[in-house]
């Protein structure tokens, strides 16, 4: 079962759109579209929610959220606009046509979980029964009728899980035949360059270099999610002591790129002192001062101790 948060217990600032006549026949999903933690508290959800309608509210200039529902992992259904109220969410008339769910984080990347897809079956199913949707609506992705990446691929290519249902607690929807690699998350043309950029910072993590589309050295930057893009997320999530999800998660995600900025700055600052080490190299020999002999105008020591501290210096800029 899952949990509800309607619109009295998170406090939302603007307004619902209007009034609609139902049942409706037509539901659209998205995704949040962004990489998020999915080990979120309710209190976080909630905010989660409300930094969404902010940016409807503010950036987008929308009435208010956009969505009429949210569905966030484990299982939890927020209400954004609720039931047979216009939207702000798909474009071609849908906005009031159609209810428009938003499932939390970016599906391409992290994919959807059960629970999620068990929440959004019990949104439709309540749906059906307090006569806002109509049985066995007509669900599709907002790649269907905008050009958008969006529900991501794992929602998109999961959407039959949505489909026939009839009321609350109605059977899933048979499966679609199976393809021939099951170990694939497909990405078009439209979503692939982020698995590819994943897959060029875990080369570069490992290897140094970002790789090419052939596999040449490390994994394929071919923008496909296969079994080896995720053992390459599950080396490192192990090596870290993070929990083994194979999912490029936010706690993932952002351990990469500050190894990848300290392995920059780390390079950078020896570029600096090796630059620096030539260049007083080059200065020529002169008297030490007025009681020492004549020799080199800079001890090895006051070399050291420059190159030292442009390096540090150099690493400091870098890092800020």
């Amino acid at each position: 079962m899952a949990r509800w948060i309607l619109r009295s217990q998170w406090g939302p600032q603007g307004g619902r759109g209007s009034p609609l006549s139902g049942p409706l026949s037509r539901h659209v999903v998205h995704h949040q579209g962004v990489i998020v933690d999915h080990s979120l508290t309710v209190a976080q959800i909630i905010a989660v929610w409300r930094a969404i309608e902010r940016y409807h509210l503010q950036v987008r200039g929308w009435q208010g959220i956009g969505y009429s529902w949210g569905v966030f992992r484990p299982d939890i259904n927020i209400e954004g606009r609720g039931w047979l109220r216009s939207g702000a969410h798909t474009q071609g008339g849908l906005n009031y046509t159609a209810h428009g769910q938003m499932i939390s984080g970016n599906t391409s990347v992290q994919g959807v979980s059960q629970g999620q897809w068990d929440a959004s079956r019990e949104l439709i199913g309540e749906g059906i029964r307090v006569r806002a949707i109509a049985p066995s609506p007509t669900v599709t992705g907002h790649r269907d009728h905008h050009t958008t990446a969006c529900p991501g691929d794992a929602a998109y290519a999961g959407l039959h899980r949505l489909r026939g249902i009839t009321g609350p607690g109605s059977a899933p929807a048979p499966a679609p035949p199976a393809s021939e690699d099951e170990d694939v998350i497909p990405f078009n043309s439209r979503g692939g360059h982020v698995v590819a950029e994943i897959q060029w910072q875990l080369n570069l993590l490992r290897h140094g270099v970002k790789g090419d589309k052939e596999g040449t050295v490390g994994l394929a930057t071919d923008g496909w999610f296969y079994n080896e893009t995720r053992k390459e997320i599950l080396y490192w999530q192990e090596k870290w002591g993070y929990p083994q999800t194979g999912e490029w998660d936010l706690q993932t995600s952002m351990r990469v790129r500050r190894e990848l900025q300290i392995r920059a700055v780390r390079e950078a600052s020896e570029k600096l002192r090796r630059e620096i080490t030539n260049a007083l190299a080059d200065i020529p020999e002169g008297p030490r001062g007025p009681e020492g002999p004549p020799g080199p105008g800079l001890t090895p020591e006051q070399v050291r101790s420059i190159v030292d501290g442009a390096a540090i210096e150099g690493v400091i800029r870098l890092g800020s």
